[in-house]
């Protein structure tokens, strides 16, 4: 039987435990409403390079096809050193295609004259040419599972020209997960290299011959970088329960040797977390597919532990009784957790937790965090799920696969 989470009462006392630098969640962003075509500047046709299958150790039916989208958008630098917005004007499905530019212009670049147009998928306006043939732009971090294929905006490409004519060339490599598991559903997926290897953030893209690129991850900016990806599912994705019925997740990963293997984190719908290790050293290449053999995921029992954050690496956080200030007050029906630590006067308000949770709720909550009462950060649209609730101990775990104890 599924226990519901609490009654809230006046005397309801929670402990609830968030550190600033653990809850990786996604930062809400303003939605651009579609834009007028920008006609004084020139249009662009751009096509994609396909991926090469000849280095994947498990055969793939069908090719693992680079395809643009309806509304896909580009970074183009058109021999100007200024970001400008192209948008597709196909249909979805299309090797190949025209791009206009929209208003308003980019708002980064230097706006002198180079020799070569660049472009760069996806559109991102922090996306700049530091010249030296050189493109500074983001590996990301956060991918969206789609059937058959990467998500939309995962896949880094570049292009280089000296024409309104632009091949576009992959700049990673490419992961696909077998994985199946009788009952039970995805999340998401989170890939993380055993020894600590930077896999996402600030990266300067260069051009070989051929304009093949090539890419490092830029170390000027350290803070940026992040040693994980992670695959999240809009919908949670139910599993076949035999290996012969192994569901496919992709995953656009950087090209890198991870010398002591990786490790897989599974996030299923109910809160449990399955790790897959290898320590296999893994090599991935520019372009290329790397399929592995499909694993099993098994239910998994919940952990009793102690209340605190235990997240993916370092030291997980245990509530102190004797400086720590932890209550939770009731809004609109919902529960609100509210987390003052004594010694720098921080304060994380987590919410809302609805007051009907079972084992297996997923909901999403707003962390807000203050330092002497001023807030610093609103972070939106944090995708926890309810693992379980026995005995007075709730545990939640997050998309990034960190779990939060606490008595209610």
């Amino acid at each position: 039987m599924k226990k519901t989470l609490f009654h809230l009462s006046s005397t309801a006392f929670l402990s609830f435990f968030v550190l600033g630098g653990i809850m990786s969640c996604k930062v809400s962003e303003e939605i651009v409403l579609p834009v007028p075509v920008d006609s004084s500047f020139p249009v662009y046709y751009a096509t994609i390079e396909q991926t090469d299958d000849s280095q994947t150790k498990v055969y793939v039916d069908n090719a693992l096809h680079v395809l643009w989208n309806a509304d896909d958008r580009l970074s183009i630098f058109p021999k100007y050193s200024r970001n400008y917005q192209y948008r597709f004007k196909g249909l979805d499905g299309a090797s190949g295609g025209s791009f206009d530019k929209i208003t308003p212009d980019g708002e980064y670049g230097t706006g002198t004259d180079i020799e070569y147009s660049y472009g760069v998928y996806p559109y991102n306006e922090y996306t700049d040419y530091i010249f030296d043939d050189k493109i500074r732009t983001f590996f990301p971090k956060e991918q969206y599972y789609r059937a058959g294929s990467f998500g939309l905006n995962a896949n880094l490409m570049v292009a280089k020209s000296t024409s309104s004519d632009l091949s576009f060339k992959n700049v990673g490599s490419y992961l696909c997960l077998k994985i199946y598991g009788d009952g039970i559903s995805v999340r998401s997926i989170i890939l993380r290299g055993n020894g600590g290897e930077t896999l996402s953030g600030p990266v300067k893209v260069s051009f070989g011959e051929g304009n093949i690129p090539s890419m490092t991850f830029d170390t000027d900016s350290p803070s940026e970088l992040e040693s994980e990806i992670v695959l999240k599912a809009s919908t949670p994705v139910a599993l076949g329960s035999s290996e012969a019925e192994a569901v496919m997740f992709w995953m656009v990963v950087p090209p890198i040797e991870l010398p002591g293997g990786f490790t897989v984190t599974v996030i299923d719908s109910e809160g449990g977390i399955h790790e897959k290790k290898t320590t296999n050293p893994v090599s991935f290449v520019r372009n290329t597919q790397t399929v592995k053999k499909a694993f099993e995921l098994v239910e998994e029992t919940p952990a009793s532990l102690s209340p605190g954050i235990y997240p993916l690496s370092g030291e997980e956080y245990v509530y102190e009784k004797t400086t720590d200030q932890i209550n939770i007050y009731e809004a609109e029906g919902n529960a609100w957790a509210r987390f003052l630590l004594i010694p720098n006067l921080t304060m994380y308000e987590i919410g809302p937790i609805p007051a009907d949770a079972t084992a297996g709720t997923t909901f999403t909550a707003t962390v807000s965090s203050y330092v002497e009462g001023a807030e610093t950060l609103t972070i939106e649209d944090c995708s926890l799920t309810v693992q379980s609730i026995e005995s007075g101990i709730m545990t939640l775990v997050s998309d990034e696969g960190v779990r939060y104890v606490f008595r209610f």
